[in-house]
């Protein structure tokens, strides 16, 4: 992989924490992770809402003449009959379900589950057609259907290594789906709930891929030295990265920043690093803070500076640099077999 690649993915992972960071941690005042997930529907519904599998019928034992309602088309269909208790025929008059894909499993009791779903009842007046009804629970043979066997709601990732020798590969596939799904639900609900910008790992990239990718492995440079890293560097590739912090700052000043003589882009300045970071948190701020001048390599090695502020003003609105006479070896802008260490 080349060397601007490896920035790029670096950029495109900075770009994901300061979405993370401004969308879904500070900015959006949600009071209840329930209200954030509500009110960002209109992104893909697998990073936030768990959706239980959609069961389908396997096996039908009749054919029934259905109608959707009164007034609509009569349709021959494949059926079978559906139970109010494991093997109870207390449903008067016979009710039946169609082959259909959207059971939810309720429960299971032996060799039977219960299920949701849209059910057909004899129409009044009629004999052998049947209407349409909404969603109802009802018990099935589990072989009628195409749930597995041991399946429950609460299934886990070692019970599907032990349980599903004996399962359909399309059962394989549903329940493998259905547990990743639940994985990334859990992961952004743990997400929102900490809070913590370091479980957004950065990119992997292979150590003699590049100059980037080197550099990062000879100082095994931790996920905050990597945001710190990609942070100052980031005008370099793409100037207008971070160009919308302007008007931002003005109403946020702890997004920090300035702006240059020549350059008219937005300059990160250490505030911009905490606030990346630590968001609003002061325990987080001081603790990245911190780090900043005792712990971060790149500081300590000179390769990233933090000018001095302007007298009066904060010590963390100096603006954060990478070490100019190095940006062209880091970015692989002239020939050097080795990086320069300091």
């Amino acid at each position: 992989m080349s060397n601007i690649t490896d920035i790029v993915e670096d950029i495109a992972w900075l770009s994901q924490i300061w979405s993370y960071r401004w969308d879904f941690f500070e900015c959006a005042k949600h009071e209840k992770i329930d209200d954030f997930f509500i009110s960002h529907q209109h992104k893909k519904q697998q990073d936030f809402f768990y959706q239980p599998i959609s069961f389908s019928i396997a096996h039908t034992d009749t054919e029934i003449i259905t109608k959707s309602s009164e007034y609509a088309p009569e349709v021959l269909a494949k059926a079978t009959k559906v139970y109010a208790q494991p093997g109870d025929d207390a449903f008067e008059p016979v009710v039946y379900v169609t082959d259909q894909k959207h059971l939810r499993l309720i429960s299971t009791q032996g060799d039977w589950v219960e299920v949701q779903g849209s059910i057909h009842e004899k129409a009044r007046g009629f004999s052998n057609i049947y209407l349409e009804r909404s969603y109802q629970s009802f018990w099935l043979p589990i072989d009628h259907t195409n749930i597995p066997k041991n399946y429950h709601l609460d299934f886990t990732w070692q019970e599907f290594e032990t349980d599903s020798d004996a399962w359909t590969i399309e059962q394989i596939d549903l329940v493998r789906q259905n547990l990743e799904q639940k994985d990334t639900v859990k992961y952004w609900r743990d997400f929102y709930k900490a809070r913590n910008i370091l479980l957004a790992e950065p990119p992997q990239h292979t150590p003699n891929g590049s100059a980037y990718a080197k550099f990062i492995d000879d100082y095994q440079l931790c996920i905050k030295d990597r945001a710190l890293l990609i942070l100052s560097l980031v005008n370099q590739i793409r100037p207008d990265f971070l160009l919308n912090l302007i008007v931002r700052a003005k109403k946020y000043p702890d997004l920090g920043g300035v702006t240059g003589q020549n350059f008219k882009g937005f300059l990160p300045t250490g505030e911009t690093f905490l606030f990346l970071m630590g968001g609003r948190d002061a325990h987080q701020r001081h603790e990245m803070m911190n780090f900043l001048f005792t712990k971060s390599i790149l500081m300590q090695e000179g390769w990233v500076n933090l000018l001095s502020a302007l007298p009066g003003e904060p010590l963390m609105s100096g603006v954060l640099g990478f070490h100019p006479e190095q940006i062209p070896v880091l970015l692989d802008l002239q020939t050097n077999p080795e990086l320069i260490n300091s």
